[in-house]
């Protein structure tokens, strides 16, 4: 009965799926080539529809990964690789058939080198198949490309795409005693698992249209081929796990249908930052050319490029690697500080948001002709996730650091734009330089630091009205969203940023503390003014203890004995007869006692007391100075010397004329 139930439901399957495949999709040819900016200029800040990935690392995280996909599968796992030899996976692939998945696998029939671990794995697979259990296994048949996708596809709903083949190398579940089988070293790689039906769709056509039209059944006459010799063991001491991340897109890139076209737009997108981990790069290839090209006008506008680049065939570092670095590029061979590892990504990332992870080299082939299998990526925790794996291979292969003070920006950027790598905020305004450059825009070489200065009042100023006008200037007022008045710390007043000026009332006869105080819109240092003001509206009290107004004295040196009461500092000035004769600050509080030089007669004497805020007080008196006897001695003397002097001019006169 089952049997003819899925002889029915087959058809009935594939004629949807070929009506969906009408409706919904492009040719094969021409599918996935939606304008990138459907996902590349998505809003990061908008939750709603986001997609889950998890995110992992050859060798740290991988085979957990890939057994965990194979353990959740329910009905379906579609494999499809360049390279696949591992009885660890075939252990995986057999506990899944034997729980009633069916498992399709998809390998490259003649991969560079030879096709014996592809048979042998195929051969091994087709045991399985023998046995009874859901196995299929088939080889790509198109002799003018490589079939150079990895990936699995969970039940038409999820799909791993990773960078590396599925070998031991890459993909061992105990990495304390990593068997070197097939090759001398672990590889470095990336992956992703995109659990999204509407990716899954897409990749899944493409996978079947391989498998059904251009593919061949494996057939024990092809041969068994042989296992990889194993040349070692290795211990690998992992670094990243496997992170589960949600990101606002991701967008299937397909070789050759519009990974060119795809990749050229994202980096153009470019503005900060470009890093790239790639086995080789093949400058020669036009299409590698455009891209690089795009890298040059990229740096031209300040963009800093860093690559990873093997140095160990097929990778060639040696041979490129002066080529890039005089276009400004930073460029360092692959783990020259790590043997242990070999690189094998194919990765970019772009301004800390942008992630391409998949099978695609910097190549002609791998761009134009091949069957490649990519992720583009949007979303900066997925971005910055491979952006530590970068940073830790970056400091495995260079003797220059990636990021020597943490801040984010590499010490490549930081040198490329004259900033100090050792400096987290290299101007002092309370932003990271990696703030200034990737969140808000502004330059971490110019202080956004917001200041306010009161510009009419200094510290202490004293003032006659408890209503005053205070005045205030900012710097870099397009970061302040609002402008705080407070007095003796409570808030009076709440204004725009383009205010400049506000009324406010003080105590009268008090000291208070009046701040302007500047509300930012990004975490820059904020620098609020701050006056104390003294309110005094009263003059001073001014009192004359002596002499007595309008009275007379004989001596004309006489002196003012006064007290003038204020809280503030105070200025006497004196006038006799609307003359200036006396200017001095005083103290306060206390008798003062003050020498004047009168003349005869009448003296209007005028004693003004000026106290700090202004306010005035004023005294007069009237003073008569009349000679004393001592005076008349004077003039009496006088009188007789000068009438003797006279007598004894006449004299003189008269004997000079009787002389003649």
């Amino acid at each position: 009965m089952n049997k003819k139930l899925y002889t029915f439901l087959i058809p009935l399957l594939t004629l949807y799926m070929v009506i969906f495949a009408t409706v919904h999709e492009a040719e094969f040819s021409n599918q996935c080539c939606s304008p990138i900016s459907t996902i590349l200029h998505s809003n990061e800040n908008q939750t709603k529809n986001m997609i889950k990935i998890t995110l992992f690392v050859a060798p740290d995280s991988s085979y957990e990964v890939l057994k965990r996909l194979f353990e959740m599968a329910n009905t379906s796992v579609d494999i499809i690789a360049y390279e696949m030899w591992s009885e660890d996976i075939l252990d995986l692939i057999n506990k899944s058939a034997r729980r009633g998945v069916e498992v399709r696998v998809l390998l490259e029939k003649d991969p560079y080198g030879g096709s014996e671990w592809n048979l042998n794995m195929s051969a091994m697979l087709y045991k399985l198949k023998l046995d009874g259990l859901p196995i299929e296994v088939k080889l790509e048949n198109n002799a003018t490309r490589y079939l150079h996708a990895k990936a699995l596809i969970v039940d038409s709903s999820v799909v791993l795409i990773t960078s590396e083949n599925f070998l031991p190398t890459a993909f061992h579940p105990n990495l304390a005693n990593i068997a070197l089988q097939p090759y001398r070293t672990v590889s470095r790689g990336w992956g992703v698992v995109i659990f999204d039906a509407n990716f899954a769709a897409e990749c899944k056509k493409v996978f079947d249209n391989l498998y059904v039209n251009e593919s061949i059944y494996y057939d024990p006459s092809m041969g068994a081929g042989e296992k990889p010799t194993i040349t070692g063991y290795m211990s690998f001491s992992p670094v990243f796990e496997a992170k589960e991340v949600h990101v606002n897109n991701v967008k299937f890139v397909l070789s050759p249908s519009n990974s060119i076209t795809l990749m050229k737009e994202a980096l153009n997108l470019a503005k900060n930052m470009v890093l790239i981990e790639q086995m080789y790069i093949i400058e020669s290839d036009q299409s590698v050319s455009d891209l690089i090209n795009i890298l040059d006008q990229k740096v031209d506008e300040g963009t800093t490029v860093q690559i990873i680049l093997e140095d160990n065939p097929p990778g060639n570092y040696n041979s490129t690697a002066q080529s890039l670095i005089q276009r400004g590029f930073h460029v360092v061979p692959a783990f020259y500080y790590e043997p242990k590892l070999f690189l094998h990504n194919k990765g970019i990332l772009i301004d800390d948001r942008y992630a391409l992870v998949g099978s695609i080299n910097w190549s002609g082939s791998a761009l134009l002709k091949n069957i490649e299998f990519a992720a583009l990526i949007d979303g900066t925790e997925a971005a910055l996730y491979f952006k530590k794996v970068f940073e830790w291979d970056w400091n495995k292969s260079s003797s220059e650091p990636f990021d020597t003070d943490s801040d984010g920006l590499p010490n490549c950027y930081e040198r490329d734009h004259g900033l100090n790598p050792y400096e987290v905020d290299s101007d002092s305004d309370g932003l990271t330089d990696y703030d200034e450059v990737f969140k808000y825009g502004t330059d971490p070489k110019t202080s956004d630091a917001v200041t306010a200065t009161i510009e009419n009042y200094t510290n202490g100023s004293v003032v006659p009205s408890k209503s005053i006008v205070i005045k205030w200037s900012l710097k870099n007022r397009h970061h302040v969203s609002e402008v705080l008045i407070c007095v003796n710390g409570t808030e009076v007043q709440r204004l725009d940023p383009d205010k400049t000026n506000a009324t406010i009332e003080l105590n009268d006869r008090a000291w208070s503390m009046v701040e302007v105080i500047p509300k930012v819109t990004i975490p820059v240092k904020v620098f609020p003014s701050r006056v104390i003001i003294y309110v005094d509206s009263q003059p001073p009290a001014l009192e004359i203890l002596s002499p007595q107004n309008n009275t007379s004295v004989k001596n004309r040196n006489v002196y003012i004995r006064l007290i003038v009461i204020d809280d503030t500092s105070v200025t006497l000035t004196i006038y006799l007869n609307s003359t200036q004769v006396y200017k001095k600050s005083i103290q306060t509080n206390i008798t003062v006692d003050i020498q004047i030089h009168l003349d005869y007669g009448l003296n209007l004497i005028t004693i003004v007391a000026r106290d700090a805020a202004g306010n005035e007080a004023e005294k007069l008196l009237y003073i008569y100075t009349t000679p004393g006897a001592e005076t008349f001695l004077s003039n009496m003397l006088s009188f007789v010397i000068i009438l003797l002097l006279l007598i004894a001019a006449i004299v003189l006169l008269r004997r000079k004329r009787s002389d003649f």
